[in-house]
């Protein structure tokens, strides 16, 4: 149940940023669907969401690496990565893998460098 309420908690936010990345204006909070509503609890917001959405679509959201933005709910194109030292992206920072970062034997070098990979 936990992880359940915690994947819906980073899909709202996840569709949250990417539709204000991506620019699109939604109007006043009277012609919003409830999960495209900012006044609405998170809660909510995920709840009618996850309503809307078909398992295949809910399916699709995890294909990160290839095109998975949903038209139908305003949904962007979003790209995730594993970040355990970086990420692998053009001109992005990424550090050395976490047996190498040990062997340096300096806590307080892998503290500074977190919240660079954040």
């Amino acid at each position: 149940m936990r992880d359940k309420k915690l994947f819906q908690r980073y899909l709202i936010s996840g569709v949250c940023l990417g539709l204000s990345l991506s620019g699109i204006q939604c109007g006043s909070s009277q012609e919003l669907p409830p999960y495209k509503n900012p006044e609405l609890g998170i809660e909510e917001r995920v709840n009618d969401l996850l309503s809307r959405m078909t398992i295949e679509e809910k399916a699709h959201q995890l294909a990160s690496f290839f095109p998975n933005a949903n038209v139908r709910l305003g949904i962007p194109h979003m790209q995730a990565g594993e970040a355990l030292h970086g990420i692998c992206l053009p001109n992005a920072t990424s550090f050395p893998m976490a047996i190498a970062l040990a062997s340096t034997c300096d806590p307080d070098m892998i503290e500074d460098m977190a919240p660079v990979i954040a």
